[in-house]
């Protein structure tokens, strides 16, 4: 059995340590990360890097059952045409079919 001398300094130092790990967990979850760019910037790389826009473009690429125009047949198929407009819009040079 332990005396009471014992017994207090134990319960002292488990209620320090227990206040340490209350202040430790505190300090980190009161911690909200800066970023150098702006809200906006970090939306649109979210947006890039989440895969929605390359899972878009694979929907466009990918082979499911569309209507075909006439017309289509007589010049630029539609996914060629796809990837043009891509690369113009991401301004890669010399783009051309």
């Amino acid at each position: 059995m332990l005396k009471g001398a014992e017994m207090k300094k134990r319960f002292l130092l488990m209620l320090v340590w227990g206040w340490i790990g209350l202040a430790a967990t505190w300090i980190n979850a009161q911690t909200v990360p800066e970023t150098l760019l702006p809200k906006t910037i970090l939306n649109e790389l979210i947006n890039e890097v989440s895969g929605a826009v390359p899972t878009h473009h694979l929907i466009e690429l990918g082979g499911y059952a569309r209507d075909r125009q006439p017309a289509e047949y007589q010049g630029t198929y539609f996914e060629s045409q796809y990837v043009l407009d891509r690369l113009q819009e991401y301004g890669v040079p010399g783009t051309q079919i």
